[in-house]
């Protein structure tokens, strides 16, 4: 038992510690054979590039990886190298996070606007089917890409997911004339620049509110 547990300890040593740090320290031969590491990759986009790192043979069964709000595709580091070696997946940063481009000013971060970066990437590894592995904002988009083209996707594996705004067609008119002047009043802020800092204190009460309403 002891010797498995030092094993998981060593194996998570080596994907943990960077790799240009690796020879710095000096860790035993412990018979593990560990994945490849990733290639990293850029998918070029109308408004910049997708970043993202590819694991996996070329040839093997697709899976895209998406992360969540705020986060980045090292998410899934020390996971994906327990997953099956016949995979290809290409976890990627999503537009604005990571490595990628930003939208251009006037588009907002949601799962809407990031589908049509995620069927670019079909187009650009001339997929017909693959599945997703996803957490928060990620499942979002996996979850409405899937609705939109069934056909496509394989399965859906989400670690969690942000909630999903039901909208009656009677109040869609009055949801989407509140959200059209709330995109324009945030237009507005970023133009005249950066707010003043804030208290602490204030700064909770923001986060209560805007997570709560």
């Amino acid at each position: 038992m002891a010797n498995e547990s030092e094993n998981k300890l060593l194996f998570r040593m080596h994907h943990i510690i960077p790799r240009g740090l690796a020879s710095s320290f000096d860790i035993p031969d412990s018979g593990i054979t560990l994945p490849p590491s990733p290639q990293d990759i850029e998918i070029q986009m109308t408004w910049g590039k997708v970043a993202a790192k590819a694991w996996g043979p070329v040839n093997g069964r697709p899976l895209i990886a998406i992360h969540g709000w705020l986060d980045n595709c090292g998410t899934f580091d020390t996971l994906i190298p327990l997953l099956p070696k016949d995979l290809r997946i290409i976890a990627v940063d999503i537009p604005g996070h990571g490595l990628s481009s930003h939208f251009p000013p006037d588009i907002a971060y949601n799962y809407v606007d990031t589908l049509l970066a995620v069927e670019r990437m079909f187009e650009h590894f001339q997929w017909k089917k693959c599945s997703f592995l996803v957490h928060s904002l990620g499942g979002a988009t996996a979850m409405l890409y899937a609705g939109v083209f069934p056909d496509k996707v394989e399965k859906v594996i989400c670690l969690d997911i942000i909630r999903a705004t039901p909208t009656i067609s009677a109040t869609m008119d009055v949801r989407l004339r509140k959200t059209v002047g709330k995109l324009l009043k945030y237009e507005a802020d970023i133009i005249a620049g950066p707010e003043e800092p804030i208290s602490y204190e204030s700064a909770v009460e923001r986060w209560v509110s805007g997570t709560f309403g």
